[in-house]
Protein backbone atom coordinates (compact mmCIF):
# COMPACT_ATOMS: atom_id res chain seq x y z
CA UNK A 1 0.00 0.00 0.00
CA UNK A 2 1.36 3.35 -1.01
CA UNK A 3 2.47 5.70 1.72
CA UNK A 4 0.77 8.45 -0.29
CA UNK A 5 -2.69 6.97 0.27
CA UNK A 6 -5.45 9.23 1.55
CA UNK A 7 -5.52 7.51 4.95
CA UNK A 8 -1.76 7.78 5.36
CA UNK A 9 -1.85 11.50 4.59
CA UNK A 10 -4.70 11.98 7.05
CA UNK A 11 -2.71 10.21 9.76
CA UNK A 12 0.33 12.39 9.07
CA UNK A 13 -1.85 15.46 9.59
CA UNK A 14 -3.57 14.16 12.73
CA UNK A 15 -0.27 13.14 14.31
CA UNK A 16 0.78 16.80 14.35
CA UNK A 17 -1.60 17.45 17.26
CA UNK A 18 -1.70 15.86 20.70
CA UNK A 19 -4.12 13.04 21.40
CA UNK A 20 -5.20 9.82 19.74
CA UNK A 21 -4.88 10.30 15.95
CA UNK A 22 -7.65 7.80 15.22
CA UNK A 23 -10.02 9.83 17.38
CA UNK A 24 -9.02 12.95 15.47
CA UNK A 25 -9.70 11.20 12.15
CA UNK A 26 -13.11 10.12 13.43
CA UNK A 27 -13.93 13.60 14.66
CA UNK A 28 -13.05 15.11 11.28
CA UNK A 29 -15.14 12.53 9.44
CA UNK A 30 -18.11 13.13 11.73
CA UNK A 31 -17.92 16.90 11.35
CA UNK A 32 -17.79 16.59 7.56
CA UNK A 33 -20.78 14.26 7.46
CA UNK A 34 -22.84 16.47 9.76
CA UNK A 35 -21.93 19.55 7.74
CA UNK A 36 -23.15 17.85 4.56
CA UNK A 37 -26.36 16.70 6.24
CA UNK A 38 -27.05 20.20 7.53
CA UNK A 39 -26.64 21.56 4.02
CA UNK A 40 -28.91 18.91 2.50
CA UNK A 41 -31.56 19.17 5.21
CA UNK A 42 -32.66 22.60 4.04
CA UNK A 43 -33.42 21.56 0.44
CA UNK A 44 -33.54 17.75 0.33
CA UNK A 45 -36.40 15.98 2.04
CA UNK A 46 -34.94 12.58 1.11
CA UNK A 47 -31.88 13.32 3.24
CA UNK A 48 -34.12 13.96 6.24
CA UNK A 49 -36.26 10.91 5.54
CA UNK A 50 -33.19 8.65 5.56
CA UNK A 51 -32.60 9.65 9.19
CA UNK A 52 -35.96 8.42 10.40
CA UNK A 53 -34.87 4.79 10.77
CA UNK A 54 -32.21 5.83 13.29
CA UNK A 55 -34.32 8.64 14.77
CA UNK A 56 -31.42 10.91 13.98
CA UNK A 57 -28.09 10.87 15.72
CA UNK A 58 -26.63 9.80 19.04
CA UNK A 59 -26.51 12.30 21.90
CA UNK A 60 -23.02 13.55 21.05
CA UNK A 61 -23.59 14.03 17.33
CA UNK A 62 -27.02 15.59 17.90
CA UNK A 63 -25.40 18.25 20.08
CA UNK A 64 -22.66 18.69 17.51
CA UNK A 65 -25.30 19.93 15.08
CA UNK A 66 -25.58 23.11 17.14
CA UNK A 67 -21.86 23.87 16.97
CA UNK A 68 -21.85 24.81 13.28
CA UNK A 69 -22.03 28.62 12.99
CA UNK A 70 -25.13 29.84 11.19
CA UNK A 71 -26.66 26.35 10.88
CA UNK A 72 -29.31 26.49 13.62
CA UNK A 73 -32.04 26.55 10.93
CA UNK A 74 -30.73 23.35 9.36
CA UNK A 75 -30.44 21.67 12.77
CA UNK A 76 -33.98 22.76 13.62
CA UNK A 77 -35.39 21.38 10.36
CA UNK A 78 -33.72 18.01 11.01
CA UNK A 79 -34.83 17.77 14.63
CA UNK A 80 -38.35 18.96 13.77
CA UNK A 81 -38.75 16.07 11.36
CA UNK A 82 -37.22 13.57 13.78
CA UNK A 83 -39.37 14.60 16.72
CA UNK A 84 -42.47 14.28 14.53
CA UNK A 85 -41.35 10.73 13.68
CA UNK A 86 -40.87 9.98 17.38
CA UNK A 87 -44.34 11.38 18.04
CA UNK A 88 -45.79 9.14 15.32
CA UNK A 89 -44.17 6.07 16.90
CA UNK A 90 -45.41 7.09 20.32
CA UNK A 91 -49.00 7.38 19.13
CA UNK A 92 -48.79 4.02 17.32
CA UNK A 93 -47.34 2.18 20.31
CA UNK A 94 -49.27 -0.27 22.47
CA UNK A 95 -48.83 -1.71 25.95
CA UNK A 96 -45.81 -3.91 26.56
CA UNK A 97 -46.52 -7.59 26.17
CA UNK A 98 -44.70 -10.72 27.22
CA UNK A 99 -42.28 -9.09 29.64
CA UNK A 100 -42.43 -8.87 33.42
CA UNK A 101 -42.12 -5.54 35.18
CA UNK A 102 -38.64 -6.60 36.29
CA UNK A 103 -37.54 -7.30 32.70
CA UNK A 104 -38.89 -3.95 31.59
CA UNK A 105 -37.17 -2.20 34.50
CA UNK A 106 -33.87 -3.80 33.49
CA UNK A 107 -34.39 -2.96 29.84
CA UNK A 108 -34.91 -6.59 28.83
CA UNK A 109 -38.29 -6.71 27.04
CA UNK A 110 -39.19 -9.98 25.36
CA UNK A 111 -40.25 -8.24 22.16
CA UNK A 112 -38.77 -5.29 20.27
CA UNK A 113 -40.26 -1.92 21.12
CA UNK A 114 -42.14 0.10 18.50
CA UNK A 115 -40.38 3.16 19.87
CA UNK A 116 -36.87 1.85 19.30
CA UNK A 117 -34.68 3.20 16.50
CA UNK A 118 -34.28 0.73 13.64
CA UNK A 119 -30.72 1.74 12.79
CA UNK A 120 -27.76 3.10 14.78
CA UNK A 121 -26.61 6.71 14.52
CA UNK A 122 -25.47 7.01 10.88
CA UNK A 123 -22.60 9.30 11.78
CA UNK A 124 -21.31 6.84 14.40
CA UNK A 125 -21.54 3.98 11.89
CA UNK A 126 -19.58 5.84 9.20
CA UNK A 127 -17.11 7.16 11.75
CA UNK A 128 -16.38 3.68 13.11
CA UNK A 129 -15.77 2.35 9.59
CA UNK A 130 -13.26 5.05 8.69
CA UNK A 131 -11.57 4.92 12.10
CA UNK A 132 -11.01 1.19 11.56
CA UNK A 133 -9.54 1.86 8.11
CA UNK A 134 -7.23 4.54 9.52
CA UNK A 135 -6.13 2.21 12.30
CA UNK A 136 -5.27 -0.44 9.72
CA UNK A 137 -3.10 2.10 7.89
CA UNK A 138 -1.42 3.14 11.13
CA UNK A 139 -0.49 -0.43 12.00
CA UNK A 140 0.86 -1.06 8.51
CA UNK A 141 3.24 1.90 8.75
CA UNK A 142 3.89 1.91 12.49
CA UNK A 143 7.28 0.24 12.76
CA UNK A 144 10.11 2.59 11.77
CA UNK A 145 7.76 5.23 10.38
CA UNK A 146 4.79 6.42 12.45
CA UNK A 147 5.91 5.17 15.86
CA UNK A 148 7.90 8.32 16.70
CA UNK A 149 5.15 10.83 15.82
CA UNK A 150 2.60 8.59 17.55
CA UNK A 151 4.63 8.63 20.75
CA UNK A 152 5.01 12.41 20.51
CA UNK A 153 1.23 12.77 20.14
CA UNK A 154 0.65 10.68 23.26
CA UNK A 155 -0.25 7.36 21.67
CA UNK A 156 -3.65 5.85 21.03
CA UNK A 157 -6.57 6.09 23.40
CA UNK A 158 -7.47 2.90 25.24
CA UNK A 159 -10.48 2.00 23.00
CA UNK A 160 -8.42 2.32 19.82
CA UNK A 161 -5.38 0.67 21.37
CA UNK A 162 -7.54 -2.30 22.33
CA UNK A 163 -8.67 -2.58 18.70
CA UNK A 164 -5.07 -2.25 17.52
CA UNK A 165 -3.82 -4.96 19.89
CA UNK A 166 -6.51 -7.34 18.63
CA UNK A 167 -5.32 -6.72 15.07
CA UNK A 168 -1.55 -6.76 15.72
CA UNK A 169 -0.58 -10.26 14.62
CA UNK A 170 2.93 -9.10 13.65
CA UNK A 171 5.23 -9.48 16.67
CA UNK A 172 7.13 -6.30 15.80
CA UNK A 173 3.96 -4.22 15.65
CA UNK A 174 2.75 -5.72 18.91
CA UNK A 175 6.09 -4.99 20.55
CA UNK A 176 6.08 -1.35 19.42
CA UNK A 177 2.51 -0.85 20.63
CA UNK A 178 3.35 -2.23 24.05
CA UNK A 179 6.64 -0.39 24.58
CA UNK A 180 5.40 2.91 23.14
CA UNK A 181 2.28 3.09 25.28
CA UNK A 182 4.02 1.75 28.37
CA UNK A 183 6.51 4.63 28.21
CA UNK A 184 3.89 7.29 27.44
CA UNK A 185 1.61 6.11 30.23
CA UNK A 186 4.48 5.85 32.71
CA UNK A 187 5.22 9.51 32.06
CA UNK A 188 1.60 10.42 32.78
CA UNK A 189 1.55 8.27 35.91
CA UNK A 190 4.66 10.01 37.21
CA UNK A 191 3.29 13.48 36.44
CA UNK A 192 0.01 12.71 38.22
CA UNK A 193 1.98 11.25 41.10
CA UNK A 194 3.96 14.48 41.39
CA UNK A 195 0.77 16.54 41.30
CA UNK A 196 -0.68 14.44 44.13
CA UNK A 197 2.55 14.65 46.15
CA UNK A 198 2.89 18.41 45.77
CA UNK A 199 -0.67 18.96 46.91
CA UNK A 200 0.37 17.50 50.27
CA UNK A 201 0.96 20.35 52.71
CA UNK A 202 4.45 19.00 53.48
CA UNK A 203 5.56 19.72 49.89
CA UNK A 204 3.28 22.65 49.10
CA UNK A 205 6.28 24.95 48.64
CA UNK A 206 7.23 23.04 45.48
CA UNK A 207 5.89 24.42 42.20
CA UNK A 208 3.39 22.30 40.31
CA UNK A 209 4.21 22.38 36.60
CA UNK A 210 1.64 22.92 33.86
CA UNK A 211 2.30 19.39 32.62
CA UNK A 212 1.61 17.94 36.06
CA UNK A 213 -1.63 19.91 36.29
CA UNK A 214 -2.79 18.82 32.84
CA UNK A 215 -1.79 15.17 33.31
CA UNK A 216 -5.20 14.17 34.67
CA UNK A 217 -6.94 15.54 31.55
CA UNK A 218 -4.53 13.67 29.30
CA UNK A 219 -5.12 10.52 31.35
CA UNK A 220 -8.88 10.87 30.84
CA UNK A 221 -8.33 11.31 27.09
CA UNK A 222 -6.08 8.25 27.11
CA UNK A 223 -8.69 6.06 28.81
CA UNK A 224 -11.77 7.33 26.98
CA UNK A 225 -10.70 9.00 23.73
CA UNK A 226 -9.47 12.37 22.53
CA UNK A 227 -12.97 13.80 22.58
CA UNK A 228 -16.25 12.79 24.22
CA UNK A 229 -17.74 9.62 22.76
CA UNK A 230 -21.03 7.83 23.13
CA UNK A 231 -21.00 4.06 23.05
Amino acid sequence: MSQQSYFYQELQEMLQQPGCPICHVGRKVARGQLDALLYDSVTDRDSRDKLTNSLGFCSMHSRDLLTFPGERLGATIIEWALLREAQRRLRASGPAAGASWRQRLLGQPSASSALAADDPCPVCANQAKLEARSLEELLEHLVGDLETPLAAAGGLCWPHLELAMRSASDARVHGVLVSLHDQVWQGLIEQMGEFIRKRDYRYSQETISDQETAAVERAIETLTGAYPRVA
